[in-house]
């Protein structure tokens, strides 16, 4: 049976390119705990999310210019919320455009619907670059933080368990006193 070494080994680009195409949290995660065990270079992961988050913002940008207001008028009750969108795209379209490659599952509703506003494309492509870059670097550096976190406090999680456990077992304790004395 293979383990996580071979997988990581010999699929662990492939994995990260198509991922970030789509989407890319868990698999950049994932690869922020590979580098930390050294086996992804953090240059190499970095490059191939940032490109390849790109491209898929870009070919979703595309798709949101040449057929979104089609897909807008086809639904007219999500017409307001799109036009509401679409406003706040066009007064804030910089800070709008990085922020939503951190929210899960907007990725590529977000540059869609940036695509059926008249925002210059040169402005989508530059900004969507520094958010790649940012994004990348961020949700690899989580991953690595979770192997550096784990690594090193391990040992004591059980132990900070108990803790925790206790002091719930406390706090309930005097909540249920203080109510009885007030009955």
């Amino acid at each position: 049976m293979y383990g996580w070494e071979y997988w990581v080994g010999h699929y662990g680009y492939l994995a990260i390119a198509i991922g970030t195409l789509l989407e890319g949290e868990t698999v950049l995660v994932l690869a922020g705990l590979a580098i930390s065990q050294g086996q992804l270079l953090y240059l190499k992961v970095i490059l191939l999310s940032v490109i390849c988050s790109f491209i898929g913002d870009q070919f979703w940008f595309w798709l949101g210019r040449r057929y979104g207001d089609r897909l807008i008028y086809a639904w007219p009750r999500l017409q307001p919320r799109v036009e509401r969108m679409q406003r706040l795209i066009s007064r804030y379209h910089a800070p709008v455009i990085i922020v939503n490659r951190f929210l899960y599952g907007l990725r590529a509703l977000g540059p869609a619907l940036f695509g059926t506003t008249p925002l210059p494309l040169w402005v989508f492509v530059f900004f969507n670059l520094v958010g790649a870059v940012i994004w990348s670097m961020v949700v690899v550096g989580v991953g690595m933080g979770l192997h550096e976190f784990w690594s090193r406090f391990a040992a004591t999680l059980p132990l900070a368990l108990v803790a925790v456990l206790c002091l719930i077992a406390v706090v309930l304790w005097w909540r249920r006193g203080r109510r009885q004395r007030a009955a």
